[in-house]
């Protein structure tokens, strides 16, 4: 009857530690996703315009320059949104990144992926 008394007062104290690593991880990513936002609402319009501009850009002259600026663009995005990017956003951007790193692209898809996520940074939320 010992032993079972030991193993329920171990397996209280696992759940109890588990419960507050578990809060506090939680109250972090909750911080982070809070912070993401606030960035989003105040940065949306300047980017979806940014990106815009590197669309036309890219389109009117392929050249290397052109194309290092719509990524590190892209690249930005991923970091600053990472929380609140949606997974169809982030395979876009992937796409987009990937297809950029090469001198022959698909312009009308490169077209077709930037307006998606310059339409998504026209809505209020990713």
């Amino acid at each position: 009857m010992n032993i079972f008394n030991i193993v329920s007062g171990i397996c209280s104290i696992a759940s109890l530690a588990l419960a507050i690593f578990v809060f506090l991880k939680i109250d972090k990513v909750k911080s982070i996703i809070e912070k993401q936002t606030k960035d989003y609402k105040s940065q949306r319009n300047k980017i979806r315009d940014r990106l815009n501009n590197f669309k036309i850009s890219v389109l009117n002259d392929t050249d290397i320059e052109s194309r290092s600026e719509l990524r590190t663009e892209l690249f930005d995005i991923q970091n600053k949104f990472k929380k609140l990017l949606k997974s169809d956003c982030k395979k876009k951007i992937e796409k987009i990144i990937i297809m950029l790193k090469s001198d022959t692209f698909d312009k009308e898809k490169l077209c077709e992926d930037l307006d998606y996520i310059i339409a998504r940074f026209r809505s209020d939320e990713l």
